[in-house]
């Protein structure tokens, strides 16, 4: 079973909302895409979750156990999250270069060319990166 944060964020705002369209803007999103998201939702889980009319949305059993759970899960989610020690950037660091992805980075200082540390750049070459920036200094 899937249960994808988004989904389940969407879900919470129809069950909130009790209407497909007021969740839809609630999320800023369009309807059609969280119809399909509810139902997708649905498959993942094995059981119907709305019981839908022509005028508003209501939770079915599954449905009302769901939401209860997923809000928990939410918010224990949203806990880990915050408990997580950030992330930061050295000085002069972007923060895609501050080592948080794989392998060492170029260390750029907001000039147009970085340096590149020992051991990255081919031999042979200078060991100077550009960055996109117009030229000088």
């Amino acid at each position: 079973m899937d249960l994808d944060p988004r989904l389940l964020r969407y879900f919470i705002a129809v069950a909130e909302e009790r209407h497909f369209s007021r969740a839809a803007t609630r999320l800023h999103i369009s309807q059609p895409p969280l119809s399909y998201a509810i139902r997708q939702l649905e498959d993942n889980v094995g059981a119907r979750l709305l019981a839908r009319t022509s005028r508003h949305v209501e939770l079915t059993d599954a449905g009302q156990v769901l939401y209860r759970e997923a809000l928990t899960l939410l918010r224990q989610a949203e806990e880990v999250h915050r408990s997580r020690p950030a992330r930061r950037a050295g000085p002069g660091l972007h923060p895609r270069q501050s080592g948080a992805g794989p392998g060492p980075r170029p260390r750029c200082d907001g000039r147009t060319f970085c340096r590149v540390p020992a051991g990255l750049a081919p031999a042979g070459r200078p060991r100077v990166a550009a960055t996109g920036g117009t030229g000088g200094r």
